[in-house]
């Protein structure tokens, strides 16, 4: 588990130092000004990326560390990307099939996250929509344009822990809230909703 850890925090402190020159980069234009920025809460950010991160195999971060690190030599700013994309500033540029199912299923997770526990998800983005420069901030479109910043073998990756994870009838949201309320002091799903409530 250590070297999943590591993986993670890797994974963490390349993807922060990309996301916090975003503005710097591309301008104010992918934040409205009346949201405030992650770039203000690293530790919130920090929080939330490994919540995230965690239920993916050990292959799969591995991969999409790769990923990171090729753009960050490349001097690509995957973070750039995906916020334009979102804003729908440039074209798409990774078709890949797998995006639609990988999304397909984890928005399916989600929504059913939301109905199972509203208290928890009271404050969280709609769910979905998706169209980039409209409802931009939608679960489902800020997903959709994330995975557009991966490589083909790391959704391939991701694709199989989905699948896997299907099978043994969990759910990735329920995962990530799991983590991200225990971190915030609470005994389980339940506790917090029931708090939340």
């Amino acid at each position: 588990m250590r070297e999943k850890e590591q993986v993670i925090n890797e994974i963490i402190q390349n993807e922060w130092v990309m996301f916090s020159s975003v503005n710097k980069a591309a301008g104010q234009s992918f934040k409205p000004s009346e949201h405030p920025s992650c770039q203000d809460f690293p530790d919130e950010f920090r929080l939330h990326r490994e919540s995230k991160l965690l239920p993916w195999s050990r292959q799969t971060l591995n991969s999409y560390l790769k990923d990171l690190v090729r753009a960050r030599d490349l001097g690509k700013n995957l973070m750039t990307y995906k916020y334009a994309r979102m804003d729908n500033l440039i074209p798409c540029e990774n078709k890949s099939p797998r995006i639609e199912a990988i999304a397909d299923q984890l928005v399916k997770w989600q929504k059913g996250f939301m109905e199972k526990y509203p208290g928890i998800m009271s404050g969280a983005r709609p769910l979905s929509g998706g169209r980039p420069g409209v409802d931009w901030a939608s679960f489902e479109n800020y997903l959709r344009c994330e995975l557009e910043t991966y490589s083909e073998k790391t959704l391939e990756y991701l694709f199989l822990d989905i699948m896997t994870m299907k099978q043994q009838g969990k759910s990735m949201s329920e995962e990530v809230y799991a983590h991200l309320v225990g971190k915030k002091g609470y005994v389980s799903l339940d506790q917090a909703e029931d708090k939340m409530n």
